[in-house]
């Protein structure tokens, strides 16, 4: 089982490696800062509108979707996932395989079963699919971002992943 350290140095990686990506396309929109404690902080300006602004192994949250228009070294560790159900798209998802300093660990995100396939198992499907790409490929440590409770929280459990650890995520206020 994956311990909250190596969960939060995974997400750590990740989200690090998409602000330098898009740092590479918009060097004057975003801000990168190391944390001492193995963390980033990550800071977006007008560009995004504040899509990407994040800090993790710190305590405070958001998210980012890469641009078909990122270098091709932003995902050279990137798998995107399509489900279909009567060849018609149900849903997408994406697995980062990471290198951390405890090695590589499978990151599952992304995951977007549409609307009106919900409730069929697309988005079991596609995590079940993942992780058995991530074991073929010889990483046997996995880890998702979900919300306590919620419906991807009950899918991950599904497919035999555990619960690490829980953090409280700070938002602004949007009064």
């Amino acid at each position: 089982m994956a311990t909250p350290e190596q969960c939060e140095e995974t997400e750590a990686v990740h989200f690090r490696r998409q602000a330098e990506t898009c740092w590479q396309l918009f060097a004057d929109d975003i801000i990168i800062q190391d944390m001492p404690s193995g963390g980033v902080a990550i800071r977006t300006l007008a560009m995004s509108q504040g899509k990407l602004n994040r800090a993790v192994r710190v305590g405070l949250g958001s998210e980012i979707h890469p641009s078909p228009f990122a270098p091709s070294s932003a995902t050279q560790d990137l798998c995107l996932y399509l489900a279909k159900i009567n060849n018609r798209v149900a849903g997408t998802a994406a697995l980062a395989i990471l290198e951390t300093r405890m090695g590589k660990v499978a990151h599952l995100y992304l995951d977007c079963p549409l609307s009106e396939y919900r409730g069929q198992g697309v988005h079991l499907a596609l995590i079940r699919a993942r992780l058995q790409d991530a074991q073929q490929l010889g990483v046997h440590l996995a880890t998702a971002i979900t919300r306590v409770g919620s419906g991807s929280a009950r899918n991950v459990e599904r497919s035999d992943m555990q619960l690490a650890y829980t953090t409280t995520v700070f938002t602004k206020d949007k009064s």
